[in-house]
């Protein structure tokens, strides 16, 4: 948001004049132009959690000035709004907070959200690891991931760290994997490689290279190759046993979700088709995007480990990317990437919680 200089208004016996900066006019409630804004625009809140709304008037120019009349309201159960802006979490939801004077009003946005902590990737030409908790609270950069491409951060049990890729400078889209504790100290995993996992026990760190999928130790030992000619964005099952992955290699199945059992090396079809496939932590569903692959525009889908009883668990209407994907520890909510921002969907109803905050992030991972 733009910084508003400072303003004050002077009692005249005709009107009120407001002073900002070196420029007077009358009272901006004439101006063509002004309005009201709310500050923040779209944030996030933990149930019992409130901040503070701030309303402000503003003309075209962005001069804003003493606004102590404005009132706030917010008409949904999910939040309550005091009238002196102070809005508090009641359930999860998504709630409106409204802010008025005169004529003039604005609407603002608050997502009512589970407690959580996100691994964040924020791409650009400079890409970032960040965390944060769900609210958007405690946010902080640990290490830069290069390039756009880097990022795809995913969490180390305990407080051991992230595994992440490094998108090399120049380096016409190859990645790195490494590993970085919460300072930022990083250590190389693997020369090439994109979109790592990690076991539920830690041993592991499943990640693909140019069609083929790969696992090492955390230590960087025992590298071992699992499959060629196709496969991409593997995910281990929470007993480690097997893994899922997207294979364009299946006959005339584009782009098809295989499990393997990682003991005998059997492969078998979900029978769907789907992009970034996630397992749920009580280990019997698989989270999947699916869409036009050429677009990159479509939804999140649900499916039993089995490949029993596909079915659409993101809302009707709302577009999503195949930008990441995660479930949330209590297999309650997954962590998606629509056209705007990052979502919380409830997988039971299919409410919809955007992160304001999320607007940069892409490759989110919640973690364990």
């Amino acid at each position: 948001m733009p910084r508003f200089p400072r303003s004050a208004i002077v009692a005249a016996p005709w009107a009120a004049l407001v002073v900002v900066g070196a420029c007077s006019f009358f009272d901006p409630l004439d101006q063509a132009g002004l309005n009201v804004i709310l500050l923040p625009p779209d944030t996030a809140l933990y149930v019992g959690a409130s901040f503070q709304a701030r309303g402000l008037m503003v003309n075209l120019y962005g001069d804003q000035y003493p606004s102590e009349d404005i009132r706030y309201a917010g008409p949904d159960p999910s939040a309550t709004v005091g009238q002196d802006g102070t809005v508090t979490g009641v359930s999860y939801g998504r709630a409106r907070v409204a802010a008025t004077r005169a004529g003039f009003a604005a609407i603002g946005w608050v997502s009512v959200v589970p407690m959580g902590t996100l691994a964040l990737s924020r791409i650009s030409e400079q890409s970032t690891v960040d965390i944060a908790n769900a609210d958007g609270s405690e946010l902080m950069s640990i290490v830069s991931s290069g390039q756009f491409g880097g990022g795809a951060p995913a969490w180390l049990p305990g407080n051991a760290g992230l595994v992440y890729q490094f998108a090399n400078p120049g380096g016409a889209g190859s990645t790195e994997l490494y590993i970085t504790d919460f300072a930022g100290n990083s250590t190389l995993l693997a020369l090439s490689g994109r979109d790592p996992r990690v076991s539920r026990d830690g041993n592991w760190v499943y990640f693909g290279n140019e069609g083929a999928i790969w696992r090492v130790h955390v230590d960087g030992s025992v590298l071992e190759l699992l499959s060629t000619g196709g496969d991409y964005t593997p995910d281990p099952s929470p007993d480690s046993t097997q893994l899922v992955f997207m294979s364009t290699r299946i006959p005339g199945g584009g782009v098809q979700l295989v499990v393997r059992d990682l003991i005998s090396g059997a492969e078998r079809l979900l029978g769907t088709e789907g992009l970034m496939p996630r397992w749920g932590p009580g280990g019997n569903e698989i989270a999947y995007w699916s869409g036009d692959v050429s677009l990159r525009t479509g939804a999140i889908f649900v499916v039993g480990a089995d490949g029993s009883g596909a079915h659409q668990v993101s809302a009707a209407g709302r577009v999503y990317l195949p930008q990441g994907l995660d479930w949330s520890p209590d297999e309650q909510w997954l962590l998606a990437r629509s056209e705007n921002t990052l979502d919380l969907i409830q997988v039971a109803t299919g409410l919809t919680l955007p992160l304001g905050y999320g607007v940069d992030y892409y490759l989110a991972s919640w973690r364990w």
